[in-house]
């Protein structure tokens, strides 16, 4: 079974997007999220299998316009680090969930020229009747408010725990 997915976008300021792991065989190897990219590009995805094989893959990417260096006066502190979720039943189950987050990249500037700082959410992790099911880990490639669907079968029923985490702590 696929043990992890690893996304890179080989043409970004910094290729590797995110790291997604499946602790098991009842964590499905499928993941939606957003991403951003630099340029058109080949985004190219890593799948490793618990046999320690690696399998390869990707897809050309066409951008018409660029929204990785897009000017930024400032975001909603209020909103900030807002969460939602939504699970939908089925075997797998299907986990959406998103945070409010501006997934600063430390290469934008303000309206006077000033780099805003790096401030990232650098990882996810989903734990079941305290078991961890999924995790993610999250860098600078990964769009803001960041968006993440992925896919658990649960055995019986339970408690689905969210864990999101700034790079401040």
């Amino acid at each position: 079974y696929v043990e992890a997915i690893h996304v890179l976008a080989p043409a970004n300021p910094y290729p590797l997007i995110a790291s997604y792991r499946f602790p098991g065989p009842h964590t499905p190897p499928r993941i939606e999220t957003r991403i951003r990219i630099n340029e058109t590009q080949p985004v190219v995805v890593l799948a490793e299998l618990n046999t320690g094989a690696v399998l390869a893959g990707q897809s050309d990417i066409r951008v018409t316009v660029s929204g990785c260096l897009t000017m930024s006066d400032t975001y909603d502190v209020d909103t900030l680090f807002q969460t939602r979720v939504r699970v939908e039943p089925g075997h797998p189950a299907s986990v959406l969930t998103l945070i409010t987050h501006p997934q600063e990249t430390g290469l934008r500037t303000d309206a006077q020229g000033d780099i805003i700082p790096k401030r990232l959410i650098e990882k996810l992790e989903a734990r079941f009747n305290g078991e961890v099911v999924f995790t993610a880990d999250l860098y600078r490639s990964v769009a803001a408010n960041p968006y993440l669907r992925f896919f658990f079968d649960p055995e019986q029923a339970g408690t689905l725990d969210l864990v999101w985490t700034e790079d401040t702590g």
